[in-house]
């Protein structure tokens, strides 16, 4: 069974990727330069909430069990990466 945290970041991106879908498919065929610099501001500011929230539920998971010490560094690395990856795909679909 999947972590609390976990299962709920899945079913938002799961809704998002629903929702954003057929509102993505009315784009105009040439942006503007403005709406390129927010599409890619999106993407951004979508990958750094991906980061952060990849490191609070890396950190939540790993501390879950006893231990000494620093029991959250192992999972805050791990799942940084895995948050900037489900965050650049939130981005993507988001900015279309």
């Amino acid at each position: 069974m999947l972590n609390q945290p976990l299962a709920t970041c899945v079913r938002i991106l799961v809704v998002l990727s629903v929702v954003v879908a057929p509102v993505a498919a009315a784009e105009p065929q040439h942006p503007s330069l403005s709406e390129l610099a927010r599409k890619e501001a999106v993407r951004m500011a979508t990958v750094a909430g991906g980061v952060f929230a990849g490191m609070l539920i890396g950190a939540g998971v790993s501390k879950a069990g006893r231990c000494d010490g620093d029991c959250e560094l192992p999972g805050l690395l791990i799942f940084a990466p895995i948050g900037a990856i489900a965050g650049a795909v939130t981005g993507v679909l988001l900015a279309r």
